[in-house]
């Protein structure tokens, strides 16, 4: 094969010249490629603004939108060739009695009635023929998408040709911060609430059953009242033999419990031993508040109000609701409350850390329904759920509204065309009637 004399002169190395010696031709070979490609190809601006001819076009090989396109542009040609038919025979008709139209009055009027009798009924059955053609072909491809598609509702027919819409959030992630705080705030009552109820019903059960199991009765106020008052003579024993072991106390030893006295009848005491035990109650007393006066504390107690000596009688204490003052109360006249104050404390305590677990265990359950709500939703990014769950939710509610919003749009532009379609049905049965009556009346 000969070397191209265009590779010879210009490219001075011979390896770059061998390997684009194929592609390197002369002038009159490039003219002669071209002329050959026009021929067989005839591209050109005349050739590109006009139509293809329809043998070139093979239809089986278009599918899905290309082959609904090409039948469309089937329909819209034959339509024309339709239209322009019917306008150049209206306009040979009109021509022909143009130039029939004798001149003569009286044949004028002839010829008027004739086009009147004759051509004119037979035009509005042509355009009625075609109205009926066109409602025909509406409702064969009604009949194609479904017989029961007038029937079913929007949202029917919208779920069977969209899908399924996407479920919008809950209405919880779209309250506002105010109201999850007032919300939480009551939580937190009504469980602290709840658990001081329940606190108190199982006391009161407790204590009932003790005092059934015990007694073998009923339960009822008397038999609470003397529990009570058992339970705080035990608790007086014990303390004065407490504050015995801390100094040299001699406490009055209280009566039995089972002796009953009247307190309308007679004193059982002569004035002497009232005089004696009111002397023993001073002293008493007197060495008690001595004791009590020099504790380690910085304050010492104040002096309980003073009593008289039958109220440390115990057979009074049946006809009395209120706790005897005995030395020991005397003694330690806040002892009671700190007990009570101790298990309060202990109480609030333990209800505290448990509403601070259930917290913490609502806000772990919060934050993992955001982030797999974020993960599994196709209109959030998939990094949401490390955003925080603040965030989150406030992204989560706007992209509820924007779905909601083009939805809602959606829904109404599609309401709006379907009204529309129902007018222009409308107009068109309208037109067929008027046609009907005025085909009727002229026959």
């Amino acid at each position: 094969m000969q070397r191209s004399p265009v590779i010879d002169k210009a490219c001075p190395f011979p390896e770059v010249a061998e390997s684009l010696e194929p592609f390197i031709k002369t002038r009159q070979e490039t003219n002669a490629i071209r002329q050959g490609l026009q021929s067989t190809l005839p591209l050109s601006t005349i050739h590109v603004s006009q139509p293809l001819p329809s043998e070139d076009i093979k239809p089986a090989r278009l599918i899905g939108v290309r082959r609904a396109y090409y039948r469309a542009l089937q329909a819209h040609n034959t339509a024309q060739a339709k239209y322009a038919a019917v306008k150049e025979e209206l306009a040979q008709l009109s021509t022909a009695g143009e130039h029939d139209a004798p001149t003569p009055s009286t044949e004028s009027d002839t010829g008027s009635n004739f086009i009147t009798d004759s051509y004119i009924p037979l035009i509005r059955q042509r355009e009625k023929q075609r109205k009926l053609l066109v409602i025909d072909k509406a409702l064969t491809k009604v009949t194609q998408v479904g017989s029961e598609a007038i029937t079913e509702s929007f949202d029917t027919v919208a779920q069977r040709e969209v899908g399924e819409l996407p479920g919008l959030p809950s209405a919880s992630l779209s309250a506002d911060r105010e109201d999850s705080e007032y919300d939480l705030l009551r939580l937190k009552k009504a469980i602290l609430s709840t658990r001081q109820q329940i606190s108190e019903h199982e006391k009161h059960s407790a204590r009932a059953k003790k005092q059934i199991e015990g007694r073998g009765v009923e339960v009822d106020g008397k038999a609470d009242l003397k529990a009570l008052q058992k339970t705080h003579m035990a608790l007086t024993m014990w303390m004065e033999s407490q504050l015995g072991l801390i100094g040299d106390v001699e406490a009055p030893t209280p009566k039995a419990a089972g002796t009953t006295g009247n307190a309308n009848s007679a004193p059982e005491f002569t004035i002497r031993d009232i005089e004696e035990l009111y002397e023993t109650y001073l002293s008493a007393r007197t060495r008690l508040l001595q004791l009590v006066a020099h504790p380690p504390a910085p304050v010492p107690p104040s002096a309980p109000p003073f009593i008289d000596s039958r109220s440390q009688n115990p057979s009074d204490a049946t006809n009395d609701q209120h706790p005897l003052l005995t030395p020991s109360i005397l003694a330690l006249p806040y002892l009671h409350p700190l007990l009570t104050a101790h298990t309060t404390t202990s109480s609030l305590t333990q209800q505290t850390s448990h509403l601070r677990r259930t917290l913490a265990q609502s806000e772990l359950r919060t934050q993992e329904l955001l982030g797999r709500l974020a993960d599994e939703s196709h209109l959030l990014p998939p990094d949401l759920s490390r955003s925080g769950s603040g965030v989150g939710g406030k992204a989560w509610r706007d992209a509820g509204t924007e779905a909601g919003g083009k939805t809602r749009e959606v829904a109404m532009g599609r309401v709006e065309k379907g009204l529309g379609f129902v007018e222009m049905a409308e107009g068109v049965v309208r037109e067929i009637e008027g046609m009907e009556r005025g085909g009727g009346g002229g026959g």
